[in-house]
């Protein structure tokens, strides 16, 4: 029994009859009323303080929510390009000028202004996306190339008209040797193709049933190094048509699979 509770007076009891016991609380009873009562009383103060904590965290939460979305993307570009309509896959500056070219996954390849960021030209002509996109080592022409082998070349000095171009079948890589008018590329089908430009004169450096995946002049601007997808890896010369070296897939003393890089 509670210490507080405080008896019922027997005058009380009286009063009413002696019939009216069914509506009597007796001590032991309340105390089981006042137990109950408090447990109940607990329980609703407990689901207030759950209710707000919920409310005051959650609206917390959409208030961080809110300000992480007003906050502005961080940007330290001195310019920026902004008329591909995809990811860009290449890209090369102008030896002297302030010019820039780049090709993407929109088909379209452009030449635009590393100052201001305007266009300067735009390459049509494209139907698959653009990996290649490159000035030649004096400025004179820019390249493009897709993936399925269709390259074009223009005269930057002459407003960039088209002086030449090919179809060559699926294409891996592309770029300009670094002290000629000659352009080079990698085929998915392993060849790689040498031309004199403007003239289109071509030399075919014959593969073997693996795509050449990378390739690279070396130093003295007369060999090609070139790594294809099976591993293989060749050094070819380029006057005599023919690799000096030629190293086939190996596990121990060379690459596997495909070589996808070179320096």
């Amino acid at each position: 029994m509670r210490d507080n509770t405080p008896p019922h007076s027997p005058y009380e009891l009286n009063q009413d009859g002696e019939d009216d016991d069914d509506e009597l609380i007796y001590v032991g009873d309340a105390d089981e009323v006042l137990d109950q009562w408090e447990a109940e009383m607990n329980a609703a103060a407990s689901d207030d303080d759950d209710d707000e904590d919920g409310e005051g965290a959650g609206g917390m939460a959409d208030d961080e929510d809110d300000e992480l979305e007003n906050v502005p993307e961080r940007d330290d570009a001195a310019v920026t390009f902004t008329l591909h309509g995809a990811p860009v896959f290449s890209a090369s500056l102008h030896p002297t000028e302030d010019l820039a070219v780049s090709g993407g996954e929109d088909d379209r390849a452009f030449v635009w202004n590393t100052t201001t960021g305007e266009r300067v030209f735009e390459v049509t002509g494209h139907s698959d996306s653009v990996i290649a996109s490159e000035f030649s080592y004096d400025g004179v022409y820019v390249a493009t190339g897709d993936i399925a082998g269709q390259i074009q070349v223009f005269k930057v000095t002459q407003e960039y008209k088209k002086v030449w171009e090919f179809t060559m079948g699926d294409m891996c890589w592309m770029k300009w040797h670094f002290g000629a008018h000659v352009l080079l590329a990698g085929a998915d089908s392993g060849e790689i193709y040498v031309w004199r430009i403007p003239s289109g004169d071509c030399k075919v450096l014959q593969g073997f049933g693996e795509k050449c995946e990378v390739g690279k002049i070396t130093l003295d601007g007369k060999k090609i190094a070139a790594g294809y997808g099976n591993g293989a890896f060749k050094l070819w010369d380029i006057k005599n048509n023919a690799p000096t070296v030629d190293l086939a897939p190996n596990e121990t003393t060379g690459h596997t699979s495909n070589i996808t890089c070179m320096a």
